[in-house]
């Protein structure tokens, strides 16, 4: 009896055991599938919300080129967002999804080619010789005069020229071109600094107001580019280094 009895609980308790483990084997696998299925919904989340990302960054540069040429060819205040939504192919909606006002391409436009700027400036200090980074700046500059791609060629000259007249009259244009051009300056007086430490230049020149001459020349080939077409940007490019070194007393 007692036997029996004893038998019966061990079973029992067999039987319980089995059932935990069987338990326990469902949970794991359970929480185990849970865990998969959240790690997979979170790989497509990730994967929809980089080519949503993506998508949205195409959307901008395709209205901002649309934008580039339509100003180019009216200038900011003449051209209409209907007719940028015209030239990007776009609906209205779709055009203000992204851009409440022209305003606002304007200040996108304006921060777009001034990072182009910046870009082309954070190179120079790599160069060995103050030649190679005027010649590498000088390149930069009238290689964008011709037509490579959405922000170069005659466009850009004929834009270039509009963001500088407005930031003349709009606080908010003005204040983006400062930011830009502060850093600019800097990273030729750096250059021109490293070129008095290699001997190659009299350190009695004067960094800042030298710096402020080469951006000037240069903001004045673009202009010329813009609207004169009787000479291409390579015609200017050997005088413009002879002119550069000659300003820095780095002349043969």
């Amino acid at each position: 009896m007692v036997a029996r009895c004893y038998a019966e609980v061990k079973v029992k308790r067999m039987g319980l055991r089995l059932d935990e483990q069987i338990s326990g084997m469902y949970n794991a696998n359970e929480h185990s599938l849970s865990c998969r299925m959240v790690g997979e919904i979170g790989i497509t989340d990730e994967k929809e919300s980089t080519e949503k990302k993506t998508i949205a960054e195409e959307r901008r540069g395709q209205i901002l080129t649309a934008a580039l040429k339509c100003f180019a060819k009216r200038g900011f205040h003449q051209t209409s967002m209907a007719e940028v939504c015209a030239e990007a192919k776009l609906s209205p909606g779709s055009v203000y999804r992204y851009f409440r006002s022209k305003e606002e391409i304007i200040t996108a436009l304006a921060e777009a080619e001034h990072q182009l700027l910046a870009s082309w400036y954070s190179e120079l200090t790599q160069k060995t010789s103050v030649r190679d980074a005027l010649d590498t700046l000088i390149g930069y500059w009238l290689d964008s005069a011709e037509d490579h791609g959405d922000y170069d060629g005659p466009d850009f000259c004929v834009v270039y020229v509009e963001l500088c007249a407005e930031a003349a009259r709009n606080p908010h244009i003005a204040a983006i071109a400062e930011k830009f051009d502060a850093a600019q300056l800097a990273v030729i007086e750096m250059v021109l600094q490293q070129a008095v430490d290699r001997g190659e230049i009299a350190a009695s020149l004067d960094r800042n107001m030298t710096a402020r001459l080469i951006n000037a020349t240069l903001d004045g080939v673009m202009i010329r580019l813009a609207y004169d077409k009787s000479l291409s940007s390579d015609a200017y490019r050997n005088t413009l280094r002879t002119f550069l070194y000659g300003a820095i007393g780095s002349a043969p």
